[in-house]
């Protein structure tokens, strides 16, 4: 899988909130952003939305070209 660079995660949530998404960072990434530094090498990005922005946030990945890879349950799921 390919890395996923500092530039990577400010473009997307630059985008997001862009189409009026309100994003909060989780997972290492959440970690980073609250040292000021990249911290590590990251192949994924794990962020939380609101469930009201769902259905918006899916148009919107979409017409970034990705998909739904696969769903755990309502609340969370994999692009």
């Amino acid at each position: 899988m390919a890395a996923m660079t500092a530039s990577d995660v400010t473009e997307l949530i630059d985008w997001l909130e862009g189409n009026g998404i309100e994003v909060w960072l989780n997972g290492g990434w959440g970690v980073d952003a609250l040292l000021g530094h990249q911290t590590r090498h990251h192949e994924d990005l794990d962020i939380t939305i609101s469930a009201k922005a769902r259905d918006t946030y899916t148009a919107a990945m979409r017409a970034w070209v990705f998909a739904t890879h696969r769903i755990h349950n309502a609340f969370n799921w994999v692009l």
